[in-house]
């Protein structure tokens, strides 16, 4: 689809996606666009019909905003901001949020930029010293501890207790967390033995072995789960080829 702004390809393939980036280009010609990118439900496959559509945008000229229309009856935002922040030191630790972006429009390599900038932020990202992985291991501990104890709110520690343990596999590993669904589909890809382990652990049925077996094995084993690779992959397979 050729945008009406500057006959620049948008490209993806949800016409809803297309048309929100063509009004956008509309609504921010004066800003003189360089890059719209998707994210979002709309970028990550978890849309509904009717979701929101979400962008961030770099431009040539202002200074940071959000701007707001809608496109096919959905609502569209976007946040814009100066592209000359890529030109600076900093590791944009404020698009932590751009778990999967996706540049829409991008007829300089400036979204590209801009996503490879994010990338590199959370590659080098400081690491968990020695002293607060231990700690974060004991506290975990000690609600598995209080979570067969028997007390009323065991059932709520169990249940806590599990959870944290998959937050504390990835960053255990120098990884960011994700959340809990994100986490669940890198486990099922890339390391099948801890992810039916920690379904295992979660289900109603679950005892105190079944949560001992996942609580050993996100807290003790290393997994090979990468967040960068799994977000920035799935991106490429929303776009057109």
């Amino acid at each position: 689809m050729e945008d009406p702004v500057c006959g620049t390809e948008i490209k993806h393939k949800d016409a809803v996606v297309r048309e929100a980036a063509r009004r956008l280009l509309e609504l921010m010609e004066a800003t003189e666009v360089e890059a719209l990118i998707l994210f979002g439900s709309r970028a990550d496959g978890r849309a509904g019909e009717w979701s929101d559509v979400d962008f961030y945008a770099l431009h040539r000229e202002g200074g940071s905003r959000v701007w707001k229309t809608e496109a096919l009856g959905r609502e569209v935002r976007c946040f814009s901001y100066n592209a000359a922040v890529l030109k600076t030191e900093c590791t944009l630790p404020e698009f932590g949020v751009v778990k999967i972006g996706i540049p829409v429009y991008d007829p300089h390599g400036r979204g590209a930029l801009f996503l490879e900038k994010i990338r590199r932020g959370r590659e080098n990202a400081p690491k968990m010293p020695g002293e607060a992985k231990r700690r974060l291991r004991a506290w975990i501990e000690s609600m598995l501890s209080a979570a067969f104890s028997g007390t009323p709110e065991a059932n709520y520690l169990r249940l806590r207790a599990t959870i944290r343990c998959l937050e504390a596999l990835f960053l255990l590993s120098g990884q960011i967390y994700p959340g809990e669904k994100m986490a669940c589909l890198m486990l099922e890809r890339d390391a099948p033995e801890a992810f039916r382990l920690y379904m295992r652990a979660i289900s109603k049925s679950a005892g105190k072995e079944e949560v001992r077996a996942w609580a050993n094995a996100a807290l003790y084993r290393k997994w090979p789960v990468n967040a960068n690779d799994f977000w920035f992959g799935k991106a490429k397979e929303a776009q057109e080829p």
